[in-house]
């Protein structure tokens, strides 16, 4: 593989990326998109990476902006959206292991529901937000600890 060839992939790769943020992966997807090998679309993501054309981090923080108030996940789901996105593993992890609990998202969720659930009749409550929870990828468990927080707030 001549480092000409990797040369016009890292070219390429920058003029996609621009001035935005991009990802790992998706920055090696969008080269083997464009008909470059694999091996090669690797080679030219690690020199991005080298010149911090590529952070994991920044790309991660991108989307964990968008997941807070009504649209908060749990880690797990957190985890697999920024794998989605194209961060490396151990990236997704890193970022992923600094949230704050699950049960304490969960709550935050609760709260950022409060108008959506005081608008429900008392007995239909615990049922919103055990659905809404669960849709989120929350445990049973962080579930019931956000509700009972959630009541005595």
């Amino acid at each position: 593989m001549s480092n000409s060839k990797v040369d016009q992939a890292v070219t390429d790769a920058i003029r996609h990326i621009g001035i935005g943020t991009s990802s790992y992966w998706k920055v090696v997807d969008h080269l083997t998109g464009l008909g470059y090998d694999r091996d090669l679309s690797v080679k030219a993501a690690d020199k991005l990476v080298e010149r911090k054309y590529i952070d994991d981090v920044r790309a991660g923080h991108k989307v964990l902006r968008t997941r807070v108030g009504k649209k908060q996940e749990s880690r797990s789901y957190i985890y697999m959206r920024l794998l989605s996105a194209g961060l490396k593993q151990e990236n997704a992890s890193v970022l992923s292991d600094s949230l704050p609990s699950d049960d304490e998202t969960c709550y935050q969720l609760f709260c950022a529901f409060s108008d959506d659930a005081l608008s429900l009749p008392e007995e239909k409550r615990e049922d919103f937000f055990k659905k809404t929870g669960k849709k989120r990828g929350y445990s049973y468990e962080s579930i019931m600890s956000a509700y009972s927080r959630w009541l005595s707030s």
